[in-house]
Parts: C-alpha cells; sequence; structure tokens
C-alpha cells in the first residue's frame, strides 16, 4: 500500500523502506536487483533530490519514482518510464551491478535544483 502523504526525510529513508521492500516480499530478489538498486541509490545521493516514493515492482524489482519520472530497477537493467502528456517513454539501460553508468542514462537522472543552479537556467523562482 502507497501512502500519498509520506516523504522522505533524506536518502537513508529511501534506502530503509527499499530494504523493508524486499524483506517483506514473498518472491526472492536477485542479489543483482539488490547490488543495482544500491549502485543507483548511491549515485543518486549526489545529485537527486529525494523521491517520492519506492516499491516493488510487479516482479521482483524496484520501482523509484519523481514527479513524472520513474525508474525500475532489475537484475541486469534500468527501466526509465518518462509520463507527459497522456503519453508514456520508456528507455531500457543495461546496467550489471558495480559498473559505470553511461552518460546518456544519468542525464535523464532528475537533478536537485540549487539556487545558483536555478539562476543560471533563468528561472525567477527561487
Amino acid at each position: 500500500m502507497i501512502n500519498a502523504d509520506f516523504q522522505f526525510g533524506d536518502w537513508d529513508a529511501v534506502a530503509n523502506e527499499i530494504a523493508r521492500s524486499v524483506a517483506v516480499s514473498p518472491e526472492p530478489f536477485e542479489d543483482a536487483t539488490i547490488a543495482n538498486v544500491d549502485d543507483l541509490v548511491t549515485l543518486c545521493r549526489a545529485q537527486c533530490p529525494l523521491p517520492e516514493g519506492v516499491k516493488k515492482g510487479y516482479w521482483s524489482t524496484i520501482s523509484i519514482w519523481w514527479p513524472n519520472f520513474e525508474i525500475e530497477v532489475c537484475d541486469d537493467h534500468y527501466e526509465l518510464y518518462h509520463f507527459k502528456d497522456r503519453e508514456t517513454g520508456i528507455q531500457h539501460f543495461d546496467h550489471r551491478p558495480g559498473e559505470q553508468f553511461r552518460a546518456d542514462f544519468i542525464n535523464q537522472l532528475p537533478t536537485l535544483e540549487t539556487p545558483s543552479r536555478l539562476r543560471q537556467s533563468g528561472s525567477q523562482n527561487l
């Protein structure tokens, strides 16, 4: 069950919710899936805002989402879902645990909007 009012306080809370989702799953997770989740969370801690939620996917995968964007983490790849104007764009990125992330994958991730970054982009809403 997803609580729409819940907000993560930090990335440790995100990691704890992922661990809880894995622990309560009736189906086991592949070690590679969990390692790929760890790789993604490590990357996201440095450059992404906190997600709106995480949950077990339909299969033994983990889904992490932000507004209009979701990543499903599998044992050997990530699936990215972009939601816009009633359409869903889906991208597949191969990734094995411990591998470097491709730049085109990193460029798809939501980024932290710092005041200096907002000024550079021309936004007036700080």
